[in-house]
């Protein structure tokens, strides 16, 4: 007897399962011929739902075409790259200039045996705010210095090897 019911408890289990894998399978969408595109499916949602189904009709979606963006939204402005070069113990660039943003200088040390390095101050001289350097390298040798976002104003640059005689201005506007 107990067979039994562990027998009914079981086919009445399976009956469950199969009722409930019928009635979450595939939805019919009507005949794909009839529209130009069929309805896509519903979203899936965490709110309870009935076990009932209402079959859904086809649908033809037309959509406009996307507005132009504005400045205000469009993709942010490439980093400004900007080349200074070292060469006979002097700066051939005395004076650069960039928009305000994200600023590189790619410096090229074309002295070769001579020691250099770029170094980045806010203000006109020396005793502003260190904004970056590269390291100091003997050339010839090429470096990177990224400077970050930089506002509107004026930054001075020197060589920290030869402060007297390797100095120029960056102004950004």
């Amino acid at each position: 007897m107990r067979t039994s019911n562990a027998a009914t408890f079981a086919v009445a289990v399976l009956a469950a399962i199969a009722l409930l894998i019928g009635a979450c399978g595939g939805t019919d969408y009507g005949d794909a011929a009839e529209t130009s595109s069929p309805a896509p499916p519903p979203a899936r949602t965490t709110e309870p739902t009935s076990v009932a189904t209402a079959e859904l009709a086809p649908t033809s979606v037309t959509t406009a075409a996307p507005a132009p963006t504005s400045d205000a939204t469009a993709a942010p402005a490439q980093p400004s790259a900007i080349t200074l070069v070292a060469s006979s113990v002097r700066f051939e660039q005395r004076s650069l200039a960039a928009p305000p943003g994200e600023v590189t200088i790619a410096f090229d040390n074309r002295d070769q045996g001579i020691p250099h390095n770029v170094h980045v101050f806010r203000g006109n001289d020396a005793s502003g705010d260190d904004i970056a350097s590269t390291e100091i390298e003997t050339g010839a040798v090429r470096q990177t210095l990224a400077l970050g976002d930089l506002a509107a104003g004026s930054y001075f640059y020197q060589c920290d090897v030869h402060p007297s005689q390797m100095t120029g201005t960056l102004t950004i506007s």
